[in-house]
């Protein structure tokens, strides 16, 4: 009894180096926070002196879509210099370079102590992100301009922080209980007090997942009663300002032409352009696309992007010779870049993985199937009005999430298992009953 509890004590540790990369994720650049991941795992092969192999099954899909995305850009006859295929090869790299981390994250540690590691991170993220936020109401007034540059220092650690909450912090402890708390309520108020519609419809997906999944238990109850009505009471208060409210009232009317700005026009002037960019680059891609070749519709336009001309100006940076490489919608991102062959096997990535979470669940009830479910499917909202994964940025968290879920739940699925004990243990160590 005395060895079990002691191997359970060393199980439930904080893991520096992805400690370290979380938080770089909040104050660095995509470039160097991608530099430092690679530094990670090249220390990791030091340290244990071999590769892993065999992590993901599926990360082929991303070399597949970068060769197409350079194979047609020379096809097309775009000729992307040098600096555009390696600034194209780091956004097809990023998902594939932190899924990898993640996955050796969990056959080198314990789940537990990756989701504590997250829980930390999460709960420095509020810190920095309440820091700033009151930095800027201070020089800006409370307004939305001020919303707007504290809201930067937000990430997705914050949501993984409410669902990693919800699913095992109900039922064990992650840090210690009274912290746990204090971390899931000012988390659930940073989603809010982000103003980002993006995070919002993320947080909604997932509570809907989680409240299917769990809705025979009394775990939807305890929700309510532990977490919601005291942030709500938070929120409320906050709200209670009448400089909040004013910007509380343009944030519901952000949402309510969210429709509006992601919508299309055939005649296009900058003045509208600059009102409603998102909905620029989609009519840009569905043109590009409609107007390519049968070879061009099924395999991509390229590298290069979509070509915007002389509305390149309003973008802040990024443009190559009037061509820009993201687009705010990441699925045409895919399109543009891979055609219909890479869009399908980009949404078969992604698809697969929440489908076998689903049945992981069903047959075994661990919660770590249901935060991959929110993760793939809150990943692909994000992309749809974001550019997801395949970006600087936008890949971290989400890769990260999972790489170390689908190399866990793979541990207690595939033919060659674990010790049975071993597994017992370790799930009983995050609240699940085998």
């Amino acid at each position: 009894m005395n060895t079990t509890s002691s191997t359970l004590k060393k199980e439930n540790y904080i893991i520096p180096g992805l400690l370290l990369l979380l938080l770089a994720g909040i104050v660095l650049p995509g470039e160097a926070t991608f530099v430092l991941g690679a530094l990670l795992i090249f220390i990791n092969i030091l340290r244990t002196g071999k590769i892993v192999i065999g992590t993901h099954s599926s990360l082929w899909i991303f070399f597949v879509i970068w060769a197409l995305g350079i194979i047609m850009d020379l096809y097309t006859h775009n000729h992307g210099s040098i600096h555009v295929y390696l600034r194209f090869t780091f956004y097809i790299l990023s998902p594939v370079l932190y899924i990898y981390y993640g996955a050796i994250m969990n056959k080198t540690h314990s789940l537990r102590s990756i989701l504590k590691t997250f829980y930390i991170a999460a709960g420095i993220n509020v810190i920095y992100f309440i820091i700033n936020f009151g930095m800027n109401i201070s020089t800006l007034g409370i307004s939305f301009n001020a919303v707007r540059a504290a809201r930067v220092t937000i990430t997705l650690l914050v949501l993984f922080a409410v669902f990693i909450y919800l699913l095992y912090g109900m039922s064990t402890k992650i840090i210690n209980k009274k912290l746990d708390k204090i971390i899931f309520v000012s988390s659930l108020i940073c989603v809010f007090l982000s103003f980002l519609r993006s995070y919002l419809l993320f947080f909604f997906i997932g509570l809907f997942i989680y409240i299917i999944a769990y809705q025979q238990t009394g775990k939807v109850f305890k929700l309510v009663k532990i977490g919601f009505i005291p942030a709500l009471i938070l929120l409320i208060v906050l709200f209670s300002n009448e400089s909040l409210m004013k910007v509380t009232v343009e944030y519901v009317d952000m949402i309510a032409r969210s429709a509006e700005e992601m919508s299309t026009e055939s005649i296009w002037t900058l003045e509208n352009i600059s009102s409603n960019w998102r909905g620029y680059e989609i009519y840009l891609a569905q043109n590009q696309f409609l107007k390519g070749n049968i070879l061009q519709k099924v395999f991509g336009g390229g590298a290069m992007g979509i070509y915007v001309g002389d509305a390149a100006r309003l973008v802040a940076q990024g443009t190559i010779g009037g061509y820009i490489p993201l687009l705010h919608n990441g699925f045409y991102g895919v399109l543009t870049y891979s055609g219909l062959a890479g869009l399908a096997l980009f949404l078969y990535f992604y698809l697969e993985k929440f489908f076998y979470g689903i049945k992981h669940f069903m047959s075994h009830h661990d919660p770590a199937a249901v935060l991959l479910q929110i993760t793939i499917l809150g990943s692909m909202s994000i992309t749809y009005v974001m550019t997801g994964p395949i970006s600087a940025t936008g890949a971290l968290y989400s890769s990260l999430a999972i790489g170390f879920l689908m190399k866990y739940l793979s541990r207690f699925s595939s033919s060659v298992r674990k010790p049975a004990a071993e597994n017992t243990r370790e799930l009983n160590s995050i609240g699940v009953k085998k």
